[in-house]
């Protein structure tokens, strides 16, 4: 799972996917997040292609990212990276 903060910032949740209007018969210059209950319209983007190119810099930094969760005093701390969409 990762977590988004959209474009406007009214949105952040934790999506299972990410991907453009097209791929789903919406808009094609959004990018949407995927819940297991909706669809989240994360960020408009001025051409399918830069939509396109928000998908796969997300899905670099994903590869990039690292959760951390440790005890230390019977307490657990974890650590999950929020991804903030680009503005235009």
């Amino acid at each position: 799972m990762l977590v988004i903060s959209s474009q406007n910032k009214k949105v952040l949740s934790e999506v299972e996917g990410v991907l453009t209007g097209a791929e789903i018969g919406k808009r094609p210059s959004w990018v949407y997040g995927i819940t297991s209950k909706m669809i989240l319209e994360l960020g408009k983007y001025e051409s399918e292609e830069r939509a396109i190119k928000v998908v796969h810099d997300i899905r670099r930094q994903v590869e990039t990212w690292t959760e951390s969760d440790s005890v230390k005093d019977r307490k657990r701390t974890g650590q999950k990276f929020v991804h903030q969409m680009p503005r235009e």
